[in-house]
């Protein structure tokens, strides 16, 4: 790395943060935000990777940060992006993904393929210019992961920050009668509160006490017995979608039986995938929705 490039990568790290800046990383010098968009729980599509011209994005969910600069004057796309790399990897960074060039990084998309540019995708606006570059990777924070996107052309850069966390818990309540009288009548029941790593099928404690409830109706009722049902968006391959509902659906099972003490005799693990949408997944409202576990009357 040159020597002018070390020498501003120890300005970015020692600056003391501008107050609307990130608490993990500080802008780069003389740099001027334009933008900050703060959201406390959301989804972000977080740009992995490019497929056949198009690019490939992993959905995350948690505190998402978008925030916009404009470029100092003489500086390179080059400097800039090497010194947000080498602060963010010293701060324990994880780079899983890198690109050069618009070609490379498909960051404009190709309008008539109506693939999406990722403006479109997520918010970071590099335009149709020749010189971007961008790089992503995730790091430990404050007990938790964030996962940290930088893309620069020559006129701005863009940090965005997903910091994963249970979403506000209390705001929708489950309780074993309200179970019972939708199966009585509908014969399944989406149960709400059950929580799972973005992208995995391990559950988050904050599920506890929805699976409390499945386990009381079901100690309430013993004669009946239930498919535990998954259900996924259809972001990425229907194969993975599928395996994904059904480990997920595995896990809510696992946990009646081994820590709620439900027989597993009277619990079934399905996963259905995309198949069975409750919402459209055009908007990240109707895929939320699609998310979900749902308790089938067998």
């Amino acid at each position: 790395m040159s020597r002018a490039v070390f020498i501003a990568t120890l300005a970015l790290i020692a600056l003391p943060l501008h107050a609307q800046d990130h608490p993990l990383i500080s802008a780069y010098p003389d740099s001027q935000q334009t933008e900050r968009k703060i959201a406390e729980f959301d989804a972000y599509a977080r740009i992995v990777g490019m497929k056949d011209d198009a690019s490939l994005t992993e959905t995350l969910e948690g505190k998402v940060s978008r925030l916009r600069y404009r470029n100092p004057k003489g500086r390179s796309t080059l400097e800039i992006l090497a010194n947000y790399r080498q602060a963010l990897e010293a701060a324990g960074l994880k780079v899983d993904y890198d690109c050069v060039g618009r070609d490379s990084c498909a960051s404009s998309g190709v309008g008539h393929r109506q693939i999406p540019s990722w403006n479109a995708i997520n918010g970071m606006n590099l335009g149709a210019v020749s010189d971007v570059r961008y790089f992503t990777g995730k790091m430990s924070h404050e007990g938790g992961t964030a996962y940290v996107s930088v893309g620069i052309n020559p006129s701005v850069h863009f940090v965005h920050v997903v910091e994963i966390q249970a979403m506000q818990q209390g705001l929708v309540k489950v309780d074993a009668a309200a179970l019972s009288q939708a199966l009585d009548r509908d014969g399944r029941v989406v149960v709400e509160g059950i929580f799972f790593d973005t992208d995995s099928a391990r559950l988050q404690p904050a599920s506890d006490a929805a699976l409390e409830e499945v386990a009381r109706l079901l100690r309430e009722r013993p004669q009946i017995r239930l498919y535990v049902v998954g259900h996924t968006d259809s972001q990425g391959s229907f194969a993975h979608n599928q395996r994904l509902s059904a480990d997920r659906a595995a896990s809510v099972v696992q946990a009646l039986g081994s820590r709620f003490g439900i027989a597993s005799e009277r619990l079934a693990a399905h996963g259905v995938g995309p198949l069975a949408p409750a919402a459209g997944n055009a908007s990240e409202a109707g895929r939320a929705q699609n998310r979900r576990v749902e308790i089938v009357l067998q």
